[in-house]
């Protein structure tokens, strides 16, 4: 017996001594007053086991950082880290949570702080590791939810997109999410290569090395970004998109996540066998995989790109030669109502042109080649190429072409409010002419006349431009009050009267309308449609006067088409709708 109680005394204390010197294990969250010490084994661990959050070092490296990776992946899987330009040397650190919430590691040696989350105004504060591999701030009690974070590791991101991690932009707080690699795999330091979202215009997903832009992702199509090949998902995951006035954002969701939280579960129970931990392990590295997409599916397409140009060749696909995404028939035809009526916009010398709706939120619009246009593939592919490359804020977008069946289609970002040119130019689109190729009223007198073309022609367009958008009104036109035939002699009239200032459209408000800039445009507007071709001013010069003092610039001369009606005539003219006063003040034109 006595046997027996000294054998229980032994085993009693060999456990209760392997208990007291076994790491400590955290849970999965961090209160203030319960830091998280870099001791060797404390670290959080996630309520399913998924993720697991502590102090670590990099391949090759003694310094010490807070980070998460896998918890049930042999092979130290890093997906994010807090102080990744700070890091701890030794084994000394610490991770706290004060008790207004700010998260903040600090060097146990010399309690010198080396990295925080910032005050966050909290009563009762913790910080929780969630399944999902969010690392999340809030009030204790709260619920999981996003909107009750007040801070987020999902923030900031490092180098890898977890299911539910948004990239992109917040409009409401200007916060800008990227993923940037790291400097080496010793270094988690940002490296030179960074990928996210350009909203100057379109929103695009961009690659930069350092601020070189290295490869476009394109915009969405509704499905996936344009300018990638087709991401077969296997319903394993869905890509969402969002834009709207608080956000411009992509992010991706697992649709069978019931059965990785079950694997993983199943992996921590005594009955997994080895098989079952290795097709668990390989399973979550697919998925990790397919979360870090962005990087290593943008550095495997440039490579591609660049090794393998011509593997795509033939008239069924040109991608590789356009460089543009292209869409099949099916699609574009679904997405125009099979070119209905219904759906057409216009048509031009081009073709017809049709709206459209790719998805549930990108709306485009589909120019069709003409079936009477002579342009050939060659030509077709060219110009596709050339309007590709053109990326400016204010020029509609190209999103693809499409070539199949002998149809030659373009697909533009729909313009809701319509393009310039409605605003700018008349509705009669009927007139034609014979003798002079040009617009009118834009058109000089030698030009006109005597079909004499110089630099100068286009700085009498511009002329007469800058004065329209002054006035707001038309160059062609009668005005009653000056008994003028255009508006060149009505601003002319004006002008020598001392009553420039009159000439401004009433829509720029008088107490607001900037005196000196509407009078030093009318004065660049009158130099640059003076008769004679030699008075006018280079396109360079006039780029001076517009940006410099009205009271240094030239005075101007008589402008060219300087016609006057007789008053007697007036009333009658005006109200003819069909009349066209260029049959008097270009004579030469005939109606276009």
């Amino acid at each position: 017996m006595a046997r027996r109680m000294r054998k229980a005394s032994v085993l009693l204390y060999l456990l209760t001594a392997s208990i007291l010197r076994s790491p400590a294990i955290g849970g999965d969250t961090v209160t203030p007053g319960r830091p998280l010490v870099d001791d060797g084994g404390t670290s959080l661990i996630s309520a399913s086991g998924s993720f697991e959050l502590g102090f670590f070092s990099p391949v090759g490296s003694t310094n010490r950082y807070i980070g998460i990776w896998y918890h049930h992946i042999t092979v130290q899987t890093v997906v994010w880290v807090a102080n990744r330009q700070q890091p701890v040397t030794g084994r000394s650190g610490k991770l706290s949570l004060e008790t207004d919430g700010a998260l903040v590691i600090t060097d146990g040696k010399n309690s010198t702080v080396i990295w925080s989350s910032g005050p966050l105004a909290l009563g009762n504060p913790v910080a929780r590791l969630l399944d999902n591999g969010n690392f999340v701030v809030k009030e204790e009690g709260s619920d999981d939810d996003p909107s009750s974070f007040a801070w987020q590791s999902f923030d900031l991101l490092t180098d890898t997109l977890l299911p539910g991690m948004k990239i992109g932009w917040n409009l409401t707080s200007g916060l800008n999410r990227n993923l940037t690699a790291w400097k080496s795999v010793s270094d988690p330091a940002p490296g030179e290569y960074t990928s996210g979202f350009d909203v100057d215009g379109v929103p695009q997903i961009f690659l930069w090395f350092g601020s070189r832009r290295e490869w476009r992702g394109g915009s969405w199509n509704g499905l996936q970004f344009s300018g990638i090949r087709e991401i077969k998902t296997d319903n394993l995951f869905e890509m969402v998109f969002v834009r709207d006035a608080r956000e411009i954002v992509y992010s991706f969701y697992m649709r069978e996540s019931s059965v990785i939280s079950r694997l993983a579960a199943a992996d921590l129970g005594p009955e997994s066998s080895q098989s079952h931990r290795n097709h668990v392990v390989v399973i979550i590295v697919v998925v990790s995989a397919l979360a870090a997409f962005f990087l290593l599916s943008v550095a495997f397409f440039v490579w591609r790109r660049k090794k393998r140009r011509n593997r795509y060749v033939g008239e069924e696909t040109h991608e590789q030669d356009m460089d543009l995404p292209l869409y099949d028939l099916d699609t574009i035809a679904g997405a125009t109502g099979n070119f209905s009526m219904d759906n057409k916009l216009g048509e031009g010398g081009f073709g017809p042109v049709y709206k459209g709706k790719l998805g549930v939120l990108l709306e485009i619009a589909v120019k069709r080649l003409s079936e009477t246009s002579t342009q050939g593939l060659d030509e077709f592919k060219n110009e596709v190429t050339l309007i590709a490359k053109l990326q400016h804020r204010n020029l509609v977008r190209l999103l693809g072409c499409c070539i199949q069946a002998g149809e030659r289609m373009l697909i533009y970002e729909y313009m809701p409010h319509g393009s310039l040119d409605s605003f700018l130019f008349d509705k009669d689109k009927d007139a034609r002419t014979r003798r002079v190729v040009g617009t009118y009223g834009y058109m000089s007198p030698e030009y006109a006349m005597d079909g004499i073309f110089s630099v100068k022609s286009d700085v009498f367009s511009f002329g007469v431009l800058v004065l329209e958008i002054v006035s707001g009104k038309k160059n062609r036109g009668v005005y009653q009050s000056s008994h003028h035939l255009n508006l060149l002699a009505h601003v002319w009239s004006l002008w020598n009267e001392g009553k420039g200032l009159e000439l401004a459209d009433g829509s720029m408000g008088q107490p607001s309308l900037p005196v000196a800039e509407v009078m030093r445009c009318i004065k660049v507007g009158l130099l640059c449609v003076q008769e004679r071709p030699e008075d006018r001013p280079t396109m360079s010069a006039v780029v001076v006067m517009l940006g410099g003092d009205s009271a240094l610039l030239p005075q101007p001369r008589q402008p060219g088409f300087i016609v006057a009606r007789d008053p007697s005539e007036t009333d009658s003219s005006a109200s003819k709708q069909d009349d066209s006063t260029n049959h008097v003040s270009v004579t030469m034109l005939e109606g276009r």
